[in-house]
């Protein structure tokens, strides 16, 4: 499992729990939002803020000196894009060390 960097808003600050935006940058600089329950994002601090999108590492290639991972966003807590994607490339400097 990878922690995905993200930036979090919340978008529905009165259902329980409070629903957040969160958005990251795809390996194309590609703003991508996936909106989720808090604490899908958030482990402990109130948004806005940082926050992490658990995800697992489908392959891992170098492009042009960058290495770029598709992610899945299925697992571990089956999430999606608010386009409809499950998979993603990022940049790996996007994924949160310590994982």
């Amino acid at each position: 499992m990878l922690l995905l960097r993200c930036s979090i808003a919340v978008v529905e600050p009165d259902s329980q729990p409070p629903m957040v935006r969160a958005c990251v940058r795809d390996a194309r600089g590609h703003e991508v939002v996936i909106v989720d329950k808090e604490p899908i994002f958030v482990d402990g601090a109130d948004p806005p803020g940082i926050g992490a999108i658990r995800c697992t590492e489908l392959s891992r290639t170098v492009v042009g000196g960058e290495t770029v991972i598709t992610v899945s966003l299925q697992s571990p807590d089956d999430l999606e894009t608010t386009d409809g994607q499950t998979e993603l490339e990022v940049l790996g400097s996007s994924i949160l060390p310590g994982v």
